[in-house]
C-alpha cells in the first residue's frame, strides 16, 4: 500500500515546519529539512538541510511532502531510518542505512510497501513491526546498483535460460544495506551470492533491518571477512561475476583521491593476481568507483594494461568499471544460446516507438536493422546489453538506467559521460574539459 504523502499545509503557512525534500541534484531521496521562507510570487520555497546547507526555488509537486520519517536503529557505525524515494515518478516508503561518519549520505536505500491489518473493531492500521515490511528487492533506488545489475547481462548463459543459474556463482564485497545482493538474488533466485563485509556489526544490521538473511535465501552466504583477505583466499575459477562495492576507509580527505573504493582494492595484485584467479572463463570484475577526473583516468590506464576487455557505465557522480582478463567478441554478436545473438529482432507486440507503454514498462529499441550503418562500438554494445536486460527482466531493477544505456550514443555526441561507454570513449570524455565529470 503506498502512503499518503500530501502536505497538509502550503503556501507561508509551511514556513517553519519540517518535511522532507527530493533535492534537485539527488533525484532518488528526499532529505530531513526546515522550511524557511516562500516567494509568493513563485509559489517556491527555500529550505535548511539537517546537514546546515541551503536551497531555494523548490517547488511543492514531487519535491516536499510531510516529514514522517522513522528512525529505526542507531549504533556508533549505521543509522538506519524509514523515510521516501522516487521511484518511476512515484513517491515510496523506503529503508535507508547510512554510516555515521557522513550521516546524511544514505549508502542503501530499499523500497518497501506498508501492509495493512484489521483490528478487531474493524479499523484499518499500519503494521510498524519490521516483519511486516514488505521489501521491494527488485526495485534498485540508486542508479550505480541497477548499472551494477547488468553484470547479469554479461553472462551469456544466463540470457540463454535459468537452468544455467545454478551453476552461476557471485561474489559482493561490501555488505551495506544489501540492495544489491538481495536484488540480484530477487531477479535469479538460483544463483549463489557470497556477501563480504569486513563489519560485523553491518552484516547483523543489513540481516535484522534490510533482510539479507541466510535464513531467507537458499543462495546466500555471508562472510564477515576482509574483501582484500578474502580474495586472496578465493579458489580459482569459482565465481562468474565479482563485484567491488567498497567505501573509502574513514579519515580519507584527499581531494585529488577517489571517494571509493579504496586504493588497497585496486591494486594489480590485488585484481589481477587474485580476483582475477577467481574468476571462472568469461567472469567480469564489477566495480564501483567516484572521484576526480584525475584519479579516474590514472585507474582506467591502469586498468586498460592489466585486462584486455574494459568497459565503463557511466551514472552521475559514479562510474562502474566492467573488467574481464579475456578478450570478449564484439557485444553484439555473442551468442545467447539457441543459436541467437544478443541483438534480437523486437517481438511483435512491441511498436517501433521509443517511449514507455502503458504500464510504465521501457520498450525494446526500435529499428535494429540500423546496426548495419552504425560503427560506434559503445552504442552496438549498448544495444546488445539493452536487450540482454530486458531478456532478463532486468526493467523493474534497472528502470532509471535503461534510458541512459539506449541513449549512450546521444550521450557520446554531447560529451555526456552517461550511458554504456568503451574505455577508450570514457578516456576521451574525461580528458575533454567540457565534460561534466
Amino acid at each position: 500500500m503506498e502512503e499518503e504523502v500530501e502536505l497538509e499545509l502550503i503556501g507561508e503557512a509551511l514556513v517553519g515546519q519540517k518535511v522532507e525534500v527530493r533535492a534537485r541534484n539527488v533525484d532518488e531521496l528526499f532529505y530531513g529539512a526546515l522550511v524557511t521562507g516562500y516567494a509568493k510570487d513563485k509559489e517556491t520555497y527555500e529550505v535548511l538541510y539537517e546537514d546546515g546547507t541551503e536551497d531555494a526555488g523548490l517547488r511543492r509537486t514531487a519535491m516536499i511532502v510531510p516529514d514522517s520519517r522513522v528512525d529505526i536503529y542507531a549504533d556508533d557505525v549505521v543509522r538506519v531510518l524509514d523515510g521516501h524515494v522516487v521511484l518511476e515518478s512515484r513517491i515510496r516508503n523506503a529503508r535507508m542505512l547510512a554510516f555515521q561518519e557522513s550521516p546524511d549520505l544514505f549508502q542503501t536505500a530499499v523500497a518497501f510497501d506498508v501492509e495493512v491489518s484489521e483490528t478487531e473493531d474493524g479499523v484499518q492500521e499500519k503494521d510498524a513491526v519490521i516483519a511486516k515490511r514488505c521489501f521491494d528487492y527488485r526495485a534498485l533506488v540508486f542508479d550505480v546498483n541497477q548499472a551494477m545489475m547488468l553484470g547479469l547481462a554479461m553472462l551469456p548463459s544466463l540470457c540463454a535460460g535459468s537452468q544455467n543459474a545454478t551453476h552461476t556463482r557471485v561474489c559482493v564485497v561490501g555488505a551495506g544495506g544489501g540492495a544489491l545482493p538481495l536484488a540480484l538474488l530477487s531477479v535469479v533466485p538460483e544463483i549463489r551470492v557470497d556477501v563480504v563485509e569486513l563489519s560485523g556489526g553491518v552484516l547483523e544490521c543489513a540481516k535484522v533491518h534490510f533482510g539479507l538473511d541466510e535464513t531467507c535465501w537458499k543462495g546466500l552466504h555471508t562472510f564477515e571477512e576482509d574483501g582484500l583477505a578474502f580474495a586472496a583466499a578465493a579458489q580459482p575459477a569459482s565465481y562468474d561475476l565479482y563485484y567491488i562495492d567498497v567505501a573509502q576507509e574513514s579519515g580519507a580527505e584527499d581531494e585529488e583521491a577517489l571517494d571509493l573504493p579504496p586504493p588497497t582494492f585496486l591494486t594489480r595484485e590485488h585484481l589481477v593476481e587474485h580476483v582475477s584467479a577467481a574468476l571462472r572463463p568469461g567472469g567480469w570484475i564489477i566495480i564501483n568507483l567516484c572521484g576526480p577526473r584525475a584519479a579516474l583516468l590514472e585507474v582506467l590506464d591502469k586498468v586498460n594494461e592489466w585486462f584486455a576487455s574494459v568497459f565503463v557505465f557511466g551514472t552521475d557522480p559514479n562510474y562502474v568499471f566492467f573488467l574481464c582478463p579475456e578478450a570478449v567478441p564484439h557485444l553484439g554478436q555473442i551468442d545467447v544460446g539457441n543459436g541467437q545473438s544478443a541483438v534480437v529482432e523486437e517481438d511483435d507486440n512491441q511498436n517501433n516507438n521509443k517511449d514507455n507503454d502503458d504500464d510504465g514498462n521501457i520498450r525494446g529499441a526500435s529499428d535494429i536493422d540500423a546496426l548495419d550503418s552504425v560503427h560506434d562500438a559503445a552504442w552496438v554494445d549498448a544495444l546488445a546489453i539493452y536487450h540482454r536486460a530486458l531478456a532478463l527482466n532486468l526493467q523493474k531493477s534497472c528502470s532509471a538506467i535503461l534510458g541512459d544505456l539506449e541513449k549512450t550514443q546521444k550521450h557520446l555526441e554531447k560529451n555526456v559521460a552517461l550511458g554504456w561507454l568503451t574505455a577508450s570513449d570514457f578516456r576521451g570524455l574525461l580528458l575533454n574539459p567540457d565534460t561534466c565529470i
